[in-house]
């Protein structure tokens, strides 16, 4: 299907998961090594140590949260979607279903390139200094579709293929005009 257009993106920047993996491997030995002092050598940890009980609720509490932040990272994942004369996207694991905008609804749309720390502060799910709402992973060079919506919302999706994204688009609008398309 000509018109068909389909991207999935996920954080796969080496610097980004190097960031992580020290972050997450730093917080992992403090914390095991306290556990081994106490537990292990029967030693407090630390000018205040904790009691046991204390010391162990804190590492399961931060065993959590570190796999959590973890898990997040390995699951989001943008998906964008151009077919029967709308554009879907969802920003798995906070937007789980498809979010659609019809082609009748946008008032202007442009494949342009943006400044992904000035215009947003950064990388996910971002509410702009300038009232637009961006989803970016990865974004190619900072580029994205924007769409401004008949009803005022401005919107940008980052995209890696944003030549591919302009003329799926662009496809869908010409179907509009053939009086043949259903």
């Amino acid at each position: 299907m000509k018109g068909f257009y389909k991207e999935e993106q996920k954080f796969t920047q080496w610097w980004l998961w190097g960031l992580i993996g020290i972050s997450t491997a730093t917080v992992f030995y403090i914390v095991l090594q306290g556990m081994y002092v106490q537990f292990i050598l029967g030693e407090p940890w630390g000018d205040r140590p904790m009691s046991d009980t204390g010391l162990a609720l804190v590492n399961v509490f931060t065993f959590i949260t570190m796999g959590g932040i973890l898990f997040l990272f390995i699951s989001m994942k943008l998906t964008i979607e151009v077919h029967n004369r709308t554009i879907y996207y969802r920003f798995a694991p906070f937007i789980i279903q498809n979010r659609r905008i019809g082609l009748e609804e946008i008032e202007s749309w442009e494949v342009k390139k943006f400044s992904l720390f000035k215009d947003f502060g950064g990388y996910g799910m971002r509410k702009g200094f300038s009232g637009k709402t961006a989803y970016n992973i990865r974004g190619n060079m900072g580029r994205g579709l924007r769409t401004k919506l008949k009803n005022g919302k401005d919107l940008l999706l980052g995209t890696q293929r944003p030549d591919e994204l302009r003329a799926a688009i662009q496809h869908e609008f010409d179907r509009m005009d053939d009086p043949d398309f259903d």
